[in-house]
């Protein structure tokens, strides 16, 4: 037989790793989703009709990356790069979390 002190160390540990598996269950979770958006986008992306104008050669929209028919694949890439900012904050709160 343990001890109690023995007893509530075991008890931690246990504690630990089910909150490490469910921490990294999370971690999964979230890359899973971030990787779905992105195909999401991207396969949406893709059925968008090219170059298409329906009000004139000569319409100005401002911006190079407007008038350009690689708005979409520059639309995915920015999505993705927020995306990348937003995990990576997530990756160090839990690891500023796990610190503590």
């Amino acid at each position: 037989m343990r001890n109690i002190e023995e007893q509530l160390v075991e008890i931690e540990k246990r504690s630990s790793s089910i909150k490490r598996v469910r921490r990294q269950k999370k971690t999964s979770l979230g890359v899973f989703v971030c990787m779905a958006i992105i195909i999401a986008i991207s396969s949406f992306v893709a059925r968008m009709p090219v170059g298409s104008h329906e009000f004139g050669e000569n319409l100005m929209f401002g911006s190079l990356v407007l008038s350009s028919p690689y708005l979409g694949y520059f639309i995915v890439g920015f999505i993705s790069f927020l995306l990348g900012i937003t995990f990576t904050m997530l990756c160090l709160h839990v690891q500023k979390h796990n610190r503590r």
